[in-house]
């Protein structure tokens, strides 16, 4: 079962506004397919159909008071006077309201935590007014933040589905018998989720994410030791892999690269040493190796197997034990998530089923339903099928869009 686009404009009602609202087709000047339509109003207008006046029409007057042109919804600091004072004055209450440290409060605003102190104590000998200015824009900021307060739900934290279940199996079997596994999956099952909890469930294990950056053998080495604690690590190559070799050794540990298909030839080739290394010293000590688990999407197995450089990366896919192919959710994944929702009904969980092969997978799925979830929060009423369904109406076109 899938869902349509909906033509209609989704306009829930906001904490804020006090206002109802109501759902109301976009008038074909509208640039976007939503509109915040308050009952009884005129059709928007091409301009409240920009996202900034559909925010201003949902925000209370106080809010929208702050505007001082157009669709602004902040106050350039630079147009107005800022009185250094009361901005001091603010900083100095906020930061006992919060209990934070300046270091906490400073990088949000954008200030460095010395000169953050310096001027809250009335003893920054530099630009006050420049201070100020930034004090202000932050206020803005966390204002227009409480003003909003749009309430969105409790994400679920790590289930388990079959697919996690199956990855589970994988990282239990490289570290229990110091082997190395893949785990091959399109975006949005899971997977790195999964990963974290195992992490956060055993020990010594290392999760290392990889990024284009670190394709090469030496910001490899660089994010390897990093999840080992070892941060701002330096050193050449061999001296960063004697460093790694000496922490997996006789650990029986398992090393996890996250988005290995990112990983460089020569990079595969220092990770199969490493576990040669340490598989050696076992033997001879009577001790355990380590376990590397190579977790990414399809690619990393396509590198691996069937790529063009498939007679260099011979050696490391020869020690590959086992491994996990999954394309796309199985329906027992999207059960689960509708289980984590505490989704019982029998239409809804019947149209989640049929969206289970959509791009994204079970992400998609949770950004939909968050959506669902806050429209039908807004009109006071539990999740429904409809609300699933005008929620995925605005995930389709946001897919479209991008």
């Amino acid at each position: 079962m899938t869902a349509s686009l909906s033509p209609w404009s989704v306009c829930p009602p906001t904490k804020t506004s006090g206002r109802s609202y109501t759902m109301s087709r976009p008038t074909p000047s509208c640039r976007s397919p939503l509109s915040i339509c308050p009952t009884n109003s005129p059709p928007p207008t091409r301009t409240e159909c920009d996202g900034s006046a559909r925010l201003e029409r949902a925000l209370p007057a106080s809010t929208a008071a702050q505007s001082n042109e157009g669709n602004a919804h902040m106050n350039n600091p630079t147009n107005m006077p800022i009185d250094i004072e009361e901005q001091r004055s603010w900083l100095v209450r906020h930061k006992a309201d919060t209990g934070l440290p300046w270091p906490a409060i400073s990088k949000p605003a954008g200030i460095p935590k010395g000169t953050i102190s310096n001027f809250a104590g009335d003893t920054y000998e530099g630009n006050n007014q420049n201070i100020a200015e930034i004090i202000f824009r932050y206020r803005q900021v966390l204002t227009t933040r409480a003003e909003i307060d749009v309430e969105a739900p409790d994400l679920p934290g790590y289930f388990e589905t079959p697919t996690s279940r199956r990855v589970n199996a994988i990282l239990n079997y490289a570290m229990a018998r110091s082997r190395i596994g893949v785990v091959a999956t399109e975006s949005g099952l899971g997977k790195t989720t999964t990963l974290e909890n195992f992490r956060a469930s055993a020990t010594p294990v290392w999760l290392a994410t990889m990024a284009p950056s670190s394709a090469g053998v030496n910001n490899m080495q660089i994010a390897i030791l990093e999840s080992m604690g070892e941060t701002d690590a330096k050193g050449t190559p061999q001296a960063l892999s004697r460093r790694i070799k000496d922490r997996v050794r006789a650990s029986g540990g398992l090393l996890i690269l996250d988005e290995a298909q990112f990983l460089s030839e020569k990079s595969l080739e220092e990770l199969r040493t490493i576990h040669d290394d340490a598989m050696k010293r076992a033997l001879i000590d009577g001790t355990r190796g380590v376990g590397i688990c190579l977790v990414g999407n399809t690619d990393v197995l396509l590198r691996l197997e069937l790529g063009r450089q498939k007679d260099a990366f011979a050696r490391l896919a020869s020690r590959v034990a086992q491994r996990v192919i999954a394309y796309h959710a199985v329906e027992g994944d999207v059960l689960a998530l509708a289980d984590a929702w505490r989704i019982q009904d029998e239409d809804m969980r019947r149209f989640l089923l049929g969206l289970r092969q959509v791009p994204g997978s079970l992400r998609t799925l949770t950004f939909m339903l968050e959506s669902a979830w806050m429209l039908a929060s807004g009109d006071g009423k539990p999740l429904s099928l409809s609300y699933l369904q005008e929620g995925w109406a605005l995930q389709s076109q946001r897919q479209l869009a991008a």
